[in-house]
């Protein structure tokens, strides 16, 4: 696109400068001798765009990593001797192509007809290559943006999800006794003074823990026997597993729908007990009260579990996950090495990780918390992939945008100016100015509409590459190409107002006189 923009501005250059070459042919100067100077100008041309947009680049590589979770990474997006290489291989290509071109046009120009004041046919051809360029440019612009559309409307719908739980005000720290050869009883009765001391932290509402916190990444995957269960022999019962501690749904914000949460009183050695989700309870329950409901499973070594509570279905290990069938047994109860706290917090939690890990090196020392952050966060950090590609497929939508804008008024003005005579004598026949400024912009709509005709199909067959990036939208999805080409209209009508308002004010007889 910049190329085409490049091409037409040259292209506009070259034809305001028709008799400035012709009077230099005129006085001897030899073809060589106007490419040299031609190719001289693009040089300089593409070596001021080069350093301009390395000098961006750097800038914007920044910025792209600080507005990501990514940034937190080790990644150097500063401009290497690749990027470096490639940079001076796209100016010198871009000037030699367009600045050869202008130059070998210019170098078999004939003088006689330059000389004058016409060069009308010439300029007929310079207005319609201007035209395919710009047709190429929203094209391309369709793809684009067509392309940061659909990532921004399933970015926007996957954080409309709604999780099941409240992540808001909600700390998250993890530790991992296990590490420091702690036995299962000792890492209990760790996490038991943890979650204790953690109370007392002014601001804190509610603390509790759990293996697994949401939005991690996994989740456990144990078999099931379960009475009165009918399935396929070849199709093993199955169920996510997570050890959570005591209060824990309350602490995250789920809602407990029947039955009782952990307490501090299912610990080891009492009977074994378990929270299952909705979408359990309706699997291996169906209209029946799954609390009191006992079950096996390999995780128990086959012994008796029975059901005390059915908790609300949430997604637990990615936002784009189906509904699974999750078990929550008790973290006190079994024998477990590393946890994660929860702690539901009032106001500002900054003071709050300061607090808790100094209560933790009052616990033990030994056993430092880490990865302290908020559930928030957290699964915003699991978007990072998607904010990333709707982020770049912005910037380079917004920037095709630009440049197509750009490139549609280059070529209107250019255009209204080779038709200069033309329009004084329709308004010195009596052309109303509304009726000129009606037919600039008309002419600028047609350009945009062949670019779309072309475009949307090929945009179409482009963007089912990206359709596994896609959530709740298909890479068809009407709404998204509809809100472009109203988008892109717009843009032609901003492009060519100025130039239909300029032709519509020029005086006929001045022109004529001219």
């Amino acid at each position: 696109i910049a190329c085409a923009i490049a091409a037409n501005l040259l292209l506009a250059r070259a034809a305001g400068r028709r008799k400035e070459i012709a009077i230099r042919i005129a006085l001897g100067g030899g073809p060589w001798a106007l490419i040299r100077q031609l190719m001289a100008e693009s040089v300089v041309l593409a070596a001021a765009g080069a350093a301009g947009g390395l000098l961006l680049s750097v800038f914007l590589s920044d910025l792209l990593l600080r507005t990501t979770f990514l940034g937190e990474t080790k990644i150097d997006a500063h401009p290497d001797i690749a990027v470096l290489g490639f940079l001076v291989g796209v100016s010198c290509l871009t000037a030699l192509v367009f600045g050869m071109a202008l130059a070998l046009g210019a170098a078999r120009m004939a003088v006689a007809p330059a000389l004058k004041s016409e060069g009308a046919g010439s300029g007929r051809r310079r207005g319609a290559l201007g035209g395919v360029l710009v047709v190429a440019q929203v094209t391309l612009s369709v793809t684009l943006l067509a392309g940061a559309g659909l990532l921004l409307r399933s970015l926007h719908n996957l954080q409309s999800i709604e999780p099941g739980f409240r992540p808001q005000n909600v700390v998250l720290a993890s530790l991992n006794p296990g590490a420091n050869r702690y036995s299962g009883e000792r890492a209990r009765n760790l996490f038991t003074s943890l979650m204790e001391r953690a109370e007392a932290i002014p601001g804190v509402q509610a603390v509790s823990a759990a293996l697994v916190s949401p939005l991690s990444g996994g989740l456990w995957l144990y078999s099931l026997e379960v009475p009165g269960y009918q399935h396929n022999p070849r199709d093993i019962p199955m169920a996510y597993f997570n050890a959570v501690g005591p209060g824990y749904f309350s602490s995250i914000g789920a809602r407990l729908k029947t039955g009782r949460e952990f307490t501090r009183q299912d610990r080891a050695r009492a009977p074994l007990v378990g929270v299952v989700n909705q979408e359990m309870a309706n699997k291996f329950w169906p209209g029946r009260d799954p609390v009191g409901q006992r079950f096996q499973s390999a995780f128990f070594d086959e012994q008796w579990v029975e059901v005390v509570g059915v908790v609300r279905d949430s997604i637990y290990r990615d936002l784009r996950e189906k509904k699974e069938p999750v078990l929550y047994v008790p973290l006190l109860q079994g024998d477990f090495r590393s946890a994660t706290l929860d702690l539901r917090v009032a106001g500002d939690p900054a003071p709050v990780f300061t607090q808790l890990a100094a209560v933790a090196r009052q616990v033990d020392g030994t056993v430092p918390l880490y990865s302290l952050r908020t559930l928030e966060a957290q699964m915003a950090g699991t978007l990072s992939p998607e904010r990333m590609l709707a982020l770049v497929s912005t910037i380079f939508g917004c920037l095709a945008l630009l440049l197509a804008t750009a490139g549609l008024y280059g070529v209107m003005a250019y255009r209204v100016a080779q038709r200069a005579r033309e329009i004084a004598i329709r308004m010195a026949l009596g052309a109303a100015q509304g009726r000129v400024i009606s037919t600039v912009v008309l002419e600028g709509l047609w350009l945009v509409a062949a670019g779309l005709v072309v475009g949307v199909p090929l945009s179409l067959a482009l963007t089912r590459w990206i359709a596994s990036f896609l959530y709740g939208l298909r890479p068809g999805d009407p709404a998204t190409y509809c809100a472009i080409v109203v988008l892109l209209l717009a843009a032609a009508v901003a492009a060519t107002l100025v130039p239909s308002r300029r032709a519509a004010r020029v005086d006929p007889v001045e022109v004529l006189r001219w």
